[in-house]
């Protein structure tokens, strides 16, 4: 895997958390935000969601899903961390 495809993958990830989050700031029932904000966030939302979702059909398209989500595992292991084994 190069650089290209594990930065594709962190940037499904990160799109993914900021739907999230968008999502909740226009969910939340004790939040303060006008009502044109909250739409707003809600639109970002699912902007943010979308981006992450075709962005992971790409990745999926390329590599197996075992794969792609046994990377974060694989590459924290192949860093020169005080806890590697070997």
């Amino acid at each position: 895997m190069t650089l290209f495809f594990f930065c594709l993958v962190v940037f499904s990830v990160a799109c993914s958390v900021t739907g999230q989050i968008f999502f909740k700031h226009a969910m939340s029932d004790q939040s303060t935000s006008t009502p044109t904000r909250r739409r707003l966030d809600l639109a970002w939302g699912v902007l943010a969601m979308t981006v992450g979702f075709f962005t992971w059909l790409a990745l999926l398209r390329r590599f197996d899903l075992s794969y792609l989500l046994y990377i974060p595992l694989r590459e924290s292991t192949e860093c020169s961390c005080p806890f590697r084994r070997g």
